[in-house]
């Protein structure tokens, strides 16, 4: 028997204006339904300017990238495929990959600085030094993982992935 469950829908405008929290970064994955996401977080993009991670579909022949698009026209984001072969270079538009594996877009209000490439290989070298050995966190005699050595492993699996994107391009 399955039921049913209200919930309370808002707006992270709203949020913002009750709570005047503002975030910096946002990411958004709501299977298709991110440009009314957007829409209800137009007025924070304008006034706060914050980075988002968006996942962008092309599902059914449909890519949501044309919605995308339209909910983002006069924001003067600017937009990076975060693809395997991304060159982390400003797009014109949005689109979502019809083979389903691109799926997210980086959108910022400035454009990445020109050092991006450099920095990011740098920040990834930091990651790859977190070990276990050189974190004063870790317990070798526990059975489970602390929560920064899961988090350090979900970061050496997300680096691993930008890894072979940025090997791509060279």
């Amino acid at each position: 028997n399955v039921g049913t469950v209200e919930v309370e829908v808002s707006t992270l405008d709203r949020y913002v204006e009750r709570t005047g929290s503002v975030p910096h970064i946002i990411k958004v994955d709501a299977e298709t339904f991110e440009p009314a996401i957007l829409q209800g977080s137009r007025e924070t993009m304008l006034r706060h300017r914050p980075a988002l991670v968006v996942e962008v579909l092309h599902r059914h022949g449909r890519d949501h990238g044309i919605e995308m698009m339209e909910v983002m026209e006069g924001l003067g984001y600017h937009y990076y495929d975060i693809s395997t072969y991304s060159e982390w270079k400003p797009s014109e538009r949005i689109s979502g990959d019809p083979q389903g594996e691109d799926r997210d877009w980086l959108l910022v209000a400035e454009p990445l600085p020109s050092d991006f490439r450099d920095r990011y290989e740098a920040w990834e070298r930091t990651i790859e030094e977190c070990t276990a050995d050189r974190n004063s966190t870790s317990n070798p005699q526990r059975a489970e993982p602390t929560t920064t050595e899961r988090w350090t492993a979900e970061l050496r699996r997300v680096v691993a992935g930008v890894k072979r994107r940025l090997a791509a391009l060279r």
